[in-house]
Order: C-alpha cells, then sequence, then structure tokens
C-alpha cells in the first residue's frame, strides 16, 4: 500500500508541476499532451512516466536529445516521499501541494499567484483557531507586513506563504523552518551575488525538511 500511495502521489506531483511549466511558459491548459518544450514533439505516455522516465533517459528527450537534467525525478521523488509519509495529514498535504505549485512558479518567474494562498489561509485560521495563534498570526503578519512594504526586504507574495506555513505549524516547527530558510537564503544570495531571490522554494523546502525530521533533531 506505501508503494501504491507513493505512485500515486509522484503522479500528483508531476501533474501540478506539468501545469506550473506551462502556466510559466504561457502554454494554454487546453493544448495537446505534454511535450518536449525544446524541439515541440509530442511524448508517448512511456516518456512521461513520473521518475522513471527522468531517470531511464538520465534527464534527456529521447527525440532531441536536449538535456534538461533531473530536476523533475528529484522533485517529483522527494515530494512524493513527503506526501506519502504526511499522507493521514490532509491539511500537510494540500498545503505542501499549494507550495509546489507556487514554488515553481517563483523559481522561474520570480512571482507567483500567491493570492490562491488566502482563502485556505482563513480556514486554517479558522480549524487551529485559539487566541495564542491569532496573537502570534496578528503579530507575525504585520511583521511580514513591514518587512515587504517599508524595508523591501521581503515580497509581498511570501506573506501568506509564510502565514500558512505559521498557521499549519507549531512554535518549534516554525522557529526551525525561519531559521532554515533564513541561512538558506544568505548562502544563495552570497553565492550568486544577487539581492533578488525566490524565496517561496526556499521556504518550501525548509518546510518539507523540518516537518519531516524535526523530531530527529531535537
Amino acid at each position: 500500500m506505501i508503494i501504491f500511495y507513493f505512485i500515486i502521489n509522484a503522479t500528483i506531483v508531476s501533474t501540478i508541476m506539468c501545469l506550473a511549466d506551462r502556466i510559466n511558459h504561457h502554454i494554454p491548459l487546453s493544448k495537446q499532451r505534454s511535450f518536449c518544450f525544446n524541439c515541440q514533439h509530442q511524448l508517448k505516455w512511456f516518456d512521461t512516466l513520473p521518475i522513471v522516465s527522468a531517470l531511464l533517459t538520465l534527464g534527456k528527450c529521447r527525440y532531441c536529445h536536449y538535456s534538461f537534467g533531473l530536476y523533475y525525478a528529484i522533485i517529483e521523488g522527494s515530494v512524493a516521499f513527503w506526501l506519502t509519509h504526511v499522507g493521514t495529514h490532509p491539511h500537510l498535504y494540500i498545503t505542501m501541494l499549494l507550495l509546489l505549485f507556487l514554488s515553481i512558479e517563483d523559481q522561474f518567474n520570480h512571482t507567483a499567484h500567491t493570492w490562491i494562498l488566502y482563502p485556505w489561509l482563513g480556514y486554517l485560521t479558522l480549524r487551529y483557531f485559539n487566541h495564542l495563534n491569532l496573537w502570534l498570526i496578528l503579530f507575525l503578519g504585520l511583521l511580514l507586513i513591514y518587512l515587504a512594504l517599508f524595508r523591501r526586504s521581503l515580497g509581498s507574495g511570501d506573506i501568506p506563504v509564510i502565514l500558512v506555513i505559521a498557521v499549519i505549524s507549531n512554535t518549534e516547527q516554525l522557529i526551525w523552518i525561519l531559521l532554515l530558510s533564513s541561512i538558506i537564503a544568505i548562502i544563495y544570495s552570497k553565492a550568486k551575488a544577487k539581492h533578488v531571490l525566490p524565496f517561496i522554494p526556499i521556504i518550501t523546502f525548509s518546510f518539507l525538511l523540518v516537518t519531516t525530521y524535526v523530531d530527529a533533531i531535537t
């Protein structure tokens, strides 16, 4: 059953990545089946198998041999493993799928449709409501608005992402997530010599890592 759930989750992750790729490349969702963005050749069903197809072709198109790397296989495998791990927690499950979609958008376009998180944020706030949690979210929200609008050290699209993670995580997890995200962001900006970086993939990766291993390191 675990293998079955992993295959289903890998398929869902692959579909979300395909959806995000089409939006990033301004390709209508109603267009033909999956195809190579380089040579436009329509892919066969066995070219689109999550993880397996990329590994068998060593991350290259079978038709034009353009190398797209093992990026898709790594993301599909790691996120599918995480989804299988938290399968009994539907709120974590849905949150990760939303964050995955937004991460891919932010990675390629440095912008994302983060407005889709606000309804989910409202639901989670009501679901996990307590007075301490509410005050934490209000304080964090004001701090994020200050950082985004006045300090310009944070993108406005990062606000709902961080708030959703804050609501669904406990205090210990949130501290680890923010700390790890900050460290990765600093290292990334220094290594790439960039002042603007895609923060959603970074905090999503931190969220995935911490919610998987935080119990083992504390």
